[in-house]
């Protein structure tokens, strides 16, 4: 999947994006941000993905948004980020102007505070 996006990507002439280490806590993570002055545009990756998974869309996007996307090291999953997205809202308002959310719950689920204790305990491959 990943050599179909470089290759469709070359052929128009743009760049597949690059994510940087990035330090949060206690851990190092990825994170895409093409920078700029549109306004920021936050994606959130599927359960067992990474960032990459909107490589394809990253380079349609940039044009008109600040893009950032990172990973979610031991989870993720796209009801889980919604999840996140509506803490962010709720939290501060100031920082959200739009919010799509789908498919994501209410209220946490177990398994969200079970899997990042054991990719803590036992570690995990991002």
């Amino acid at each position: 999947m990943l050599r179909i996006a470089r290759e469709v990507l070359n052929d128009r002439g743009v760049a597949l994006p690059v994510a940087r280490p990035f330090h949060l806590h206690d851990h190092t993570t990825r994170l895409f941000d093409s920078g700029g002055d549109g306004p920021p545009l936050v994606l959130l990756h599927a359960l067992s993905l990474d960032w990459r998974m909107w490589s394809r869309v990253i380079p349609l996007l940039t044009p008109r948004y600040r893009v950032i996307a990172y990973d979610l090291r031991g989870f993720g999953g796209l009801s889980l980020g919604g999840s996140i997205a509506l803490e962010l809202a709720l939290r501060r308002p100031d920082l959200v102007t739009d919010l799509t959310v789908i498919a994501a719950t209410a209220w946490p689920s177990p398994a969200f505070e079970e899997r990042p204790r054991a990719a803590e305990t036992a570690g995990m491959e991002a």
